[in-house]
């Protein structure tokens, strides 16, 4: 059982259960359009991670594999 974030996000990639946005997306107006779009359709996928924000010193989220 995954003991913290790091953990339960490198479980769910070995099991394909991680939906990875790796484009660059704005995390102001994309993220949210995205995130929105996944919610109105019947998905496996609740949460989508993004590596990859533009005008942005950091990501969202760094995957275990970047």
């Amino acid at each position: 059982m995954p003991r913290d974030i790091r953990e339960t996000i490198e479980f769910l990639a070995e099991r394909g259960e991680l939906l990875a946005m790796k484009n660059e997306v704005d995390p102001v107006h994309e993220v949210a359009g995205i995130q929105k779009s996944l919610d109105n359709r019947s998905s496996r996928w609740d949460d989508p991670i993004f590596s990859t924000t533009c005008n942005e010193d950091f990501p969202l989220l760094r995957l275990p594999y970047d």
